[in-house]
């Protein structure tokens, strides 16, 4: 049953703890000039996705907060609001929550204050286990057959050295289950804190009273185990779940910065770099930061296709501006950093995919919920065993109730799925697969078809003239192409003018000019109306076979055509050939007339009754919808993004990141079509590993309950066993992922 408060939380008034938060002076300070309602905190306590849904349900309950998105590897909260809004606001709210917020200025370093949160952590550890250790000193002679005074002595001593594990280094337990009780939701802590609080009590009872059994070891152990669990889990998010694609995208640990004292250029950590400082970028690297080009000789060249769409390199001169993510493919390039990491233009383009990363997906929603279910369920059957066999044996029944309410823990059904999602994210941009949202791993599971985009997608998209149709072009004819074409990034259109340049043809004036997607341009010249666009099937020259043949029409009629040749890309008759292996649907999807799609279908392996010809952006569109099976799009970013964003899964293999994340689920930095064969067993493989964590969580606790409830399991064993038993579905989590340890070589061997 889920318990989750979801009504909107009173909104507090700032208390003078956090009114300086809006305070003229300090907003100057930890705010920057371009983002003046935009400020960063570090908040203590976040631990899970569970924290990610409360801070997006407070900020529901805020009308003048515009983002609070959440960074869990850094602990980094980014807060925008109105310029109405109020900071203090929020943060008290945030408060109330349990969570605790530390303002941090632009550029400055989080990682004193994760260290601090972290040796709070270790503190409460130290604690838990010079106690334990002690405390299981004096159970093992229990154990041996001390009796009499020194079992006496040992209890007592055991007692006071529970103590400050209970009281201080359990606190986390007992702070995270009272916030479930204010929000009305049970707590995966339930079961620990009633184990301990039962188990200390009957304990101490039975010390006063020098009668029956004591489990102060058990009690401390599990608190040790648990808080060290917990710990380790911390450190691998710390390490791996993180939101920020940013730096995995770019695949770059180190650069090279001007050393003043050195008069060289010395290798740093990608993190230091700061603005005002001097990079070198070598051939093939990618730009790391936005900068000014430093040219003193001839001029750089660079790759800015992930921004522009263009694939061809732009010429770079001095005090030219380079942006984070280009390639570089001339020789070197000196830059002067103007913006580094979340402030450079493709940083702020990953920052806003954050907040949609980790949200909520069915799966995590169903995990929270079986672990909700579970929690209740265990401290019910333990509850009912024990009025029932307290009848019979006391002291057995509370052996066993509390061996059970300590084994049985959903830990790792709340903890794992995420983590699994998190690495499977990060590894594809590492890639160069940039995944908008962890729910499209889940979705890849179900695909059942495909549906490719031709030009562009399984062809190179690079046209050639290849001849002329009917008859040759005039002079003026020539220069109306050229005029026409002029504004269209068709790769048709780039290609007729590379023809039309070539034959020295300057443009003429023309007016009402328009470009139709799906079918080409059109514009009047002296009361003429004329048209670019694909040939009709009539008209069609079949004797020069798979080429795309383009009309020219005055007033509607055709005057001459030309003819353009794509070649089919390297890797897509074996992509065909592997997806068909495994069971997809696959469909070919294109503007261009009958015969070419035909001839391209038939190469790459494609049924002819599967490939779909002249089809408009809106006919497009009208197919994905019709499509009964779950489909992905690939396609355009720009020119197929209706239909991209109406399939169930749609990738974008070209095109600006920008444009093409506003349509589809994934962008393909990467050249060819290989990738989606990963994507599709990245998808698979991740979700195995899900399940089969979920499974191994389900049947630990099923079979570790039932040998609870028979007396098999005693409590010190139990807490010995549950923080494992978590480490192991954690462990799976960051080792289990065969093909997605595999891929960075499978990818680098495709190269």
């Amino acid at each position: 049953m889920d318990l989750e408060l979801t009504c909107d939380l009173q909104q507090p008034t700032p208390s003078s703890d956090w009114a300086y938060l809006d305070s003229q002076q300090f907003r100057e300070k930890f705010t920057s000039p371009s983002e003046p309602f935009v400020m960063r905190f570090y908040v203590e306590g976040v631990g899970c996705s569970k924290c990610l849904a409360k801070i997006e349900n407070l900020k529901r309950s805020y009308s003048q907060v515009v983002e609070a998105s959440m960074d869990m590897s850094k602990n980094i909260l980014r807060l925008k609001i109105t310029p109405q809004g109020s900071f203090a606001q929020f943060i008290l709210g945030l408060e109330n929550l349990g969570y605790k917020a530390h303002p941090i200025s632009e550029g400055q370093d989080q990682s004193k204050l994760q260290s601090l949160e972290n040796r709070k952590m270790l503190k409460r550890i130290g604690v838990a286990a010079f106690c334990t250790g002690n405390i299981m000193l004096f159970a093992i002679s229990s154990y041996g057959g001390v009796s009499g005074l020194i079992e006496k002595y040992f209890n007592w001593l055991s007692l006071f050295l529970a103590i400050p594990v209970l009281s201080y280094s359990a606190t986390p337990f007992y702070k995270s289950l009272w916030l479930a009780i204010k929000d009305r939701r049970p707590s995966i802590d339930l079961p620990i804190v009633a184990a301990l609080l039962i188990g200390f009590s009957l304990s101490a009872y039975h010390t006063f009273i020098d009668h029956g059994d004591v489990y102060f070891d058990t009690l401390t152990t599990l608190v040790f185990l648990l808080l060290s669990a917990r710990y380790f889990l911390k450190r691998i998010q710390q390490s791996y779940l993180s939101s920020s694609f940013f730096l995995p995208f770019l695949n770059l640990d180190k650069v090279r910065i001007w050393d003043e004292a050195l008069n060289r250029f010395e290798m740093f950590p990608l993190e230091k770099v700061q603005s005002g400082q001097r990079l070198l970028v070598l051939k093939g690297e990618k730009v790391p930061v936005d900068g000014t080009a430093l040219i003193t000789g001839a001029p750089a060249f660079i790759n800015n296709a992930f921004l522009t769409g263009e694939s061809l390199p732009v010429k770079v001169n001095a005090k030219d501006s380079v942006y984070a993510g280009a390639e570089l493919v001339s020789a070197q390039l000196e830059i002067e950093v103007t913006a580094t990491g979340e402030n450079t233009r493709l940083g702020s383009l990953f920052e806003k995919m954050e907040e949609e990363v980790l949200r909520r997906t069915p799966l995590l929603t169903l995990t929270d919920k079986l672990a909700k279910w579970f929690t209740v369920t265990t401290l019910t059957m333990g509850a009912l065993f024990f009025a029932y066999y307290a009848t019979i044996d006391l002291t057995e029944a509370t052996r066993r109730s509390l061996a059970l309410v300590i084994l049985a823990c959903p830990c790792a059904l709340a903890l794992a799925t995420p983590l699994t999602q998190s690495l499977s994210l990060l590894k594809a941009a590492k890639l160069g697969y940039v995944i908008k949202t962890a729910e499209v791993l889940e979705k890849l599971r179900h695909v059942t078809q495909i549906a490719f985009d031709k030009t562009g997608t399984l062809t190179e998209g690079r046209f050639q003239w290849i001849s002329w149709i009917v008859r040759e072009p005039t002079n003026e004819e020539l220069q109306l192409i050229y005029a026409l074409e002029a504004n269209s990034h068709h790769p048709i259109a780039k290609a007729y003018l590379a023809k039309v340049e070539s034959s020295n043809s300057s443009s003429l004036e023309i007016c009402d000019w328009k470009e139709v997607h799906g079918r080409g341009v059109e514009a009047k010249y002296q009361k003429d109306r004329y048209e670019i666009h694909a040939l009709d099937e009539d008209h069609y020259d079949k004797q020069l076979g798979n080429t795309t043949q383009v009309g020219f029409y005055k007033n509607d009629e055709l005057q001459f055509a030309a003819a353009f040749g794509d070649q089919i890309r390297s890797d897509s008759k074996e992509l065909i050939s592997r997806l068909k292996k495994l069971g997809f649907n696959i469909h070919l999807l294109s503007g261009d007339s009958e015969q070419p799609v035909t001839s391209v279908a038939e190469q790459i392996k494609v049924p002819t009754k599967n490939a779909h010809a002249q089809m408009t952006p809106e006919s497009k569109l009208e197919w994905i919808k019709s499509q009964t099976p779950k489909t992905i799009m690939v396609g355009d970013g720009a020119n197929d993004a209706a239909a991209l964003a109406a399939s169930y899964l749609s990738v974008a293999v070209q095109g600006s990141m920008e444009v093409s994340l506003h349509a589809a689920d994934i962008y393909l930095s990467k050249s060819g079509v290989t990738p989606i064969y990963h994507l599709l067993r990245l998808g698979q493989d991740t979700m195995n590993v899900v399940y089969r964590n979920l499974g191994f969580s389900l049947v630990y606790n099923l079979v570790g309950g039932v040998a609870a409830l028979l007396g098999y399991v005693n409590p010190l064993v139990a807490a010995i066993l549950m923080p494992i038993s978590s480490l192991c579905v954690l462990a799976s989590s960051v080792w289990g992922t065969k093909y997605l340890r595999r891929l960075s070589t499978l990818v680098e061997g495709e190269r």
